[in-house]
């Protein structure tokens, strides 16, 4: 990858990452705001991915409207021609805005978003069987499920879909505490499973993650996460068929991958 493509992606990052300082700097201040980013990487497949949450009611703990900004920039490699001799380079740009409302019962919060998705892919050489190229404008939705970590026992699911290329995207980690001390403290280990794909193909993902919470203060603490597992790529559509295999995936191919993660409320 160039360095220029590394300053654009720290770009991005920075950007979704902006934080309030006034309330960062109140420590008496409630959790209003939460970034969270994650790289992960598989076979041929190279992706950074941040998202910034803000509460309206400036209290992350409460039920209320939230609004919500993410980026993703993704590298990616695929063959195709008949006889897989032609490499595409692939480079996705997506952002997308949402209006959201949150629930929060017995220390688990219900969340869900609607907005407009803006995915921007670029191939080199252009390869005009992939159906996911240029840049679309399209309905986005999505919904999360996650305890706290005062809980004795873990569960975070994701779900997402999106109008733009059909994509698509979900998760879901039920972990289990382990370590002595407050429960928010304890490590979390579980499996996770994975299911995603857009026009070009459909993935699954089968893997084990582990939480790490780290304490910022006495009201806050913000979370690493490590994961890695196999993942499966099946390409469908004439793209597929040109390209073989694990067809123009953006997702990578089918192999070993791995994600790291990190979770700051403020």
């Amino acid at each position: 990858m160039s360095n220029s493509n590394f300053k654009a992606a720290a770009a991005l990052l920075a950007l979704c990452c902006m934080p309030n300082l006034a309330l960062a700097n109140d420590e008496s201040a409630k959790e209003s705001s939460v970034v969270y980013t994650e790289l992960d990487v598989s076979k041929n497949d190279v992706n950074l991915y941040s998202t910034y949450i803000f509460a309206l009611n400036r209290d992350l703990d409460k039920d209320g409207v939230l609004f919500r900004v993410e980026g993703l920039y993704d590298k990616y490699i695929y063959r195709a021609g008949l006889d897989r001799s032609l490499t595409i380079n692939g480079t996705e740009w997506q952002g997308a805005a949402f209006v959201g409302y949150q629930i929060v019962r017995n220390a688990i919060t219900y969340s869900g978003f609607m907005g407009v998705d803006v995915p921007s892919v670029t191939l080199s050489p252009n390869d005009p069987t992939n159906p996911v190229r240029g840049t679309e404008v399209g309905f986005k939705v999505k919904t999360e499920i996650e305890t706290d970590l005062e809980k004795t026992w873990y569960l975070d699911i994701t779900a997402d879909y999106s109008t733009a290329f059909q994509t698509y995207d979900s998760r879901i980690r039920p972990g289990w505490k382990f370590g002595s001390g407050k429960t928010e403290y304890q490590i979390v280990i579980g499996p996770e499973a994975s299911f995603l794909g857009d026009q070009t193909f459909d993935a699954q993902r089968l893997g084990a993650f582990v939480l790490f919470p780290i304490k910022i203060n006495e009201d806050r603490t913000a979370q690493f996460i490590i994961a890695a597992g196999y993942q499966w790529v099946e390409g469908r559509g004439s793209g597929a068929q040109n390209a073989g295999g694990s067809g123009p995936s953006t997702a990578g191919e089918t192999g070993a991958y791995g994600t790291a993660s990190f979770e700051l409320p403020f």
